[in-house]
């Protein structure tokens, strides 16, 4: 309720209002399109405090600024205060408070409650990627936790991740239908209640599988699971690794034997799920780095400042047209550095960013390739 809100962000948010720096300014992807302050993270702190001190009530055009917003967390990179969870949480609360979402993002959480997925596809129709060519164990204390996006748009990702594993001779499990969406579209766009539904249900089904550890090539699953999960939960008793962490311990631990197939220059894009909010830069680098014949070169803006794909928080589902201006820009700067091939571990940046290169027309001189697929051509 915005009653709790106040209480607990009210006096960062009078931070950034009475010092309005602006530095969330200079990189934040959709104010760059926008150039209106309502579209910035200080504009949306302004917003904030006029909703908490009732200097106007919350109407369609101000829910579709706060919605208007990838949550990549530059601004909190350049910030002392938590801005994003800021966002977050006030999205929540006006939900609670009874202020619908944006229709798109209304449409998606009926549809999650039901059929337990963002994609408007049957619940019955989870599993259909899964492959006689990769047989899955009963119950493993490793498992695979395979996400809605790749499971009902990325197939062919799930099937690369399962084909390196296999290379090395690792053994996992998977829930099949008893996996449910992990929660994170909700989580962004203020649907808490439903998350927590969706995460009591998915720590059940693994501990009844007797997973120790849980394994996704999805960052969003990855920070829901390992970050969100034991917020709203408390502790699951879970490992939680993103592939590339468990292909980088593999691949040291000579596991996983590389094939110089890779020619040519490559550069990688943060996710931000996986960098910003979860810290994890090195790992996919490690694992590019292996790879025998691949020329590695950085864009200008990586790690902490790396460009946001444009497609997470909820943008690309209610913004379309917004979320793939974003992913050109990041195109552009990818195709800047002579680089073949946009590699990144996240299969929301690969769809977003593919659809970019579609677009600017480039699909013959810069390929797009999540580090599942990259790994599984060499080995």
């Amino acid at each position: 309720m915005m009653s709790d809100f106040r209480e607990r962000h009210l006096d960062e948010i009078l931070v950034c209002n009475r010092t309005r720096c602006g530095f969330c300014h200079e990189e934040c992807p959709v104010y760059s399109e926008k150039r209106i302050e309502s579209y910035s993270c200080r504009g949306r702190m302004q917003i904030a405090k006029g909703l908490i001190q009732g200097l106007y009530d919350p109407s369609p055009a101000l829910i579709d600024r706060l919605s208007a917003c990838t949550l990549c967390g530059y601004c909190k990179s350049q910030c002392a205060l938590q801005t994003t969870e800021i966002i977050e949480d006030l999205r929540a609360s006006l939900l609670e408070s009874g202020t619908p979402p944006v229709a798109r993002h209304g449409e998606i959480m009926r549809w999650v409650e039901n059929e337990h997925n963002p994609y408007f596809e049957k619940h019955a129709d989870r599993t259909r990627w899964l492959s006689f060519h990769h047989p899955l164990a009963d119950r493993s204390d490793l498992l695979f936790f395979a996400g809605c996006t790749t499971s009902y748009r990325q197939p062919e990702l799930n099937e690369a991740m399962l084909a390196v594993l296999e290379s090395a001779n690792v053994k996992v499990g998977y829930l099949g239908e008893d996996e449910w969406c992990c929660g994170s579209v909700l989580l962004r766009t203020g649907d808490r209640k439903g998350a927590v539904q969706l995460a009591q249900h998915n720590v059940e089904a693994l501990r009844a599988q007797g997973a120790r550890v849980v394994v996704t090539g999805c960052p969003g699953c990855y920070r829901t699971l390992k970050f969100d999960y034991p917020k709203l939960l408390g502790s699951t008793g879970l490992e939680v690794l993103h592939s590339s962490q468990l292909f980088s311990h593999l691949i040291s631990g000579n596991k996983i034997e590389l094939k110089s197939d890779v020619v040519g220059s490559l550069t990688y894009h943060d996710p931000c799920h996986l960098g910003r909010h979860c810290g994890e830069y090195e790992a996919p680098r490690r694992v590019l780095k292996s790879i025998p014949g691949a020329e590695i070169v950085e864009m200008q803006r990586t790690r902490e400042n790396s460009w946001c794909c444009g497609a997470g928080g909820g943008l690309r589902s209610a913004f379309p047209d917004l979320s793939l201006r974003i992913a050109e820009k990041r195109v552009l700067e990818a195709a800047g550095t002579g680089a073949e091939c946009l590699v990144s571990a996240c299969p929301f940046c690969r769809s977003n960013l593919k659809g970019a290169v579609d677009s600017l027309e480039m699909a013959e001189s810069l390929m797009v390739l999540d580090l599942s697929e990259l790994l599984a051509k060499v080995t």
